[in-house]
């Protein structure tokens, strides 16, 4: 195997750890010994690749949105309307509940969030480094046919007005499942995600 295929894989592998330990633990009691040990590998190989503890929370929280917006892409087809697109955010944001890894990964944004609100500093750098997925939400609702006899496409504005709104529904009723999924009908979910549209009147 190519040291740069080595390095690569090292590096997932601490991503993965790192994602486990700050989930379990917090980011301040998240140990780097006990993140490299979990990878098979040593705090020095940390140092060598991210250069700190921080670089390395930024390089799992920008992992988690590059996955965010792999599993998005098929939205990206420009011939869905909004209603596909909506009902396709939904069914994206909600199969990722089922995931054996859900609960950790819920603890993990948490903890990130946390985290980012108590250092103003790394939130910048986190806003720097990593791509946007609410930004990422209006370009897949930006030029969506609302009404399809007419045609009528949603302007930037209206995808601005509605992606936050689309974001904080789904994604609520989203951690509520991976707390409790007996709890989240995913029609209910897509009936509340249709009567936002009356925010682009």
């Amino acid at each position: 195997m190519k040291r740069a295929q080595i390095r690569e894989n090292n590096r997932e592998a601490l991503i993965t750890a790192a994602i486990t330990e700050i989930a379990a633990n917090g980011y301040q009691s998240a140990r780097l010994g006990d993140v490299a040990d979990q990878a098979g590998l040593t705090t020095g190989a940390i140092y060598s690749i991210f250069g700190s503890k921080r670089a390395l929370l930024i390089a799992a929280i920008h992992q988690m949105v590059a996955e965010y917006h792999d599993t998005m892409r098929p939205l990206a087809d420009p011939a869905l309307t909004l209603d596909e697109v909506l009902r396709g955010y939904a069914d994206a944001v909600l199969d990722a509940t089922g995931d054996s890894r859900a609960r950790e990964y819920f603890a993990f944004e948490l903890e990130t969030l946390a985290t980012t609100l108590r250092d103003p500093q790394l939130m910048a750098e986190v806003d720097a480094q990593v791509p946007s997925g609410l930004e990422l939400l209006r370009t897949l609702l930006t030029d969506r046919v609302i009404d399809p006899p007419h045609h009528r496409g949603t302007t930037a504005e209206q995808a601005a007005r509605l992606a936050p709104a689309v974001h904080a529904l789904v994604n609520g009723f989203a951690h509520r499942a991976v707390i409790d999924p007996t709890e989240v009908d995913r029609a209910d979910v897509i009936a509340a995600l249709t009567a936002l549209k009356a925010l682009l009147a």
